[in-house]
């Protein structure tokens, strides 16, 4: 516990001093840690605030040196084994994220953010239902972790159980309501139970805390498309093309809101646009082909 606290001590008062001294940069406090290394090659401490340090500043892999070393002097250390599991997702190297995320588990079986960790990484690879247990874990030792219910939502999403998902998109906005994603994944799924009115404003709700979220539009466009309200589905879309014209969906969505009204005419030009953008796929240009014959433009459909 003594060499813990030395720890906690070393790599706080590191970083304070950095805070409290804008003549401090960052290089400074690590060259702090570096001589703290130095001074003492049998204290890992140093070297877990150096891990720490460049981890906070992106730099993964310095960062999983500096975790390897404090575990080589320390491997009881669950901290380090947990900040190289951090390191290694963060670079996506997620098979070793694993192993190193159960390792600090299996020395700290309570230890929130390492199961948080390990749930995490099961659903980058798209290991859902492996993720389940860790986030579930995670929770229980930390009920207010923000990430977790955000992510245990998404893992919920992709095994297809929104109710559930959206519990814990809740669970996420009451602990932080400044967060549009959890907005906007809530709407998604109200979408998949086909609770329109319930998405368009929970996509609403995300534009209020990001007005430039042009997926949410979109959302609120697909919702009344779905819901049989096509004229208010326009602007919506419209507002989502002008944030990003590049996004090929956008125009699709727009030209069956309009094809839906019967206004084929009108329908054309964006199906064009979605034809144009995402030409490598077929269905664009299946779509476009029916807007032509619509039309009567029957050359126009047959290419």
């Amino acid at each position: 516990m003594l060499k813990m606290a030395s720890v906690i001590i070393l790599v706080l008062s590191v970083w304070a001093l950095a805070l409290t001294n804008p003549a401090l940069a960052k290089e400074d406090a690590i060259e702090t840690l570096k001589k703290a290394a130095e001074a003492d090659p049998k204290d890992y401490a140093p070297h877990f605030g150096l891990g720490q340090a460049y981890y906070t500043m992106g730099l993964y892999d310095k960062a999983i040196a500096e975790y390897k070393k404090t575990i080589a002097l320390e491997p009881l250390f669950a901290a380090a084994h947990s900040g190289l599991g951090s390191s290694f997702g963060a670079l996506a190297r997620y098979e070793e994220a694993v192993e190193a995320f159960k390792e600090a588990i299996r020395l700290g079986p309570n230890y929130g953010e390492a199961q948080f960790g390990l749930g995490w990484t099961y659903a980058q690879l798209e290991e859902y239902d492996k993720a389940l247990l860790p986030l579930q874990t995670a929770l229980k030792a930390k009920p207010r972790m923000v990430a977790g219910h955000f992510t245990l939502g998404r893992v919920f999403v992709a095994l297809g159980e929104h109710s559930k998902a959206i519990k814990h998109f809740k669970r996420t906005l009451e602990i932080d309501p400044i967060y549009p994603d959890a907005y906007f994944e809530m709407g998604q799924s109200f979408l998949e139970q086909n609770k329109f009115n319930e998405a368009v404003q929970a996509f609403k709700d995300t534009l209020e805390l990001s007005p430039n979220y042009f997926e949410a539009y979109i959302g609120i466009g697909l919702a009344y498309i779905n819901s049989n309200r096509n004229e208010e589905a326009i602007e919506p879309l419209k507002n989502a093309i002008t944030i990003n014209p590049g996004y090929a969906i956008s125009y699709e969505h727009l030209g069956a809101a309009y094809r839906n009204l019967g206004e084929h005419e009108k329908a054309l030009s964006p199906y064009l646009d979605f034809a144009r953008i995402d030409f490598r796929t077929p269905v664009a240009h299946f779509k476009l082909g029916v807007a032509y014959s619509r039309l009567d433009r029957d050359r126009d459909a047959i290419k």
